[in-house]
């Protein structure tokens, strides 16, 4: 699973998408993405493409999950060192 959530929804994005996906020999079957006319282009020789909010919502809550636990956990380290360095 790979998001790509930056750029514009212009052709050249979706152009360097898809050449950093080859450039690391990511394969791929199928596509989810917004309705993106830019992304139909694109990827017009896949094999399955999804487009539409209800495809790419899991993916967004799952990233926004995963944010959310890495900085309670990054601010609980914070606050263990700290009090570590005040019982010194």
């Amino acid at each position: 699973m790979v998001a790509f959530v930056w750029g514009k929804h212009d052709l050249k994005m979706a152009f360097e998408l898809k050449q950093r996906l080859k450039e690391q020999n990511i394969t791929y079957d199928c596509i989810a993405s917004d309705h993106w006319q830019s992304f139909d282009t694109v990827f017009a020789d896949t094999n399955e493409r999804w487009a539409g909010k209800q495809h790419t919502q899991a993916i967004e809550v799952n990233n926004c999950a995963i944010r959310h636990w890495i900085g309670f956990a990054y601010i609980n380290a914070c606050h263990w060192r700290k009090r570590q360095k005040n019982r010194i």
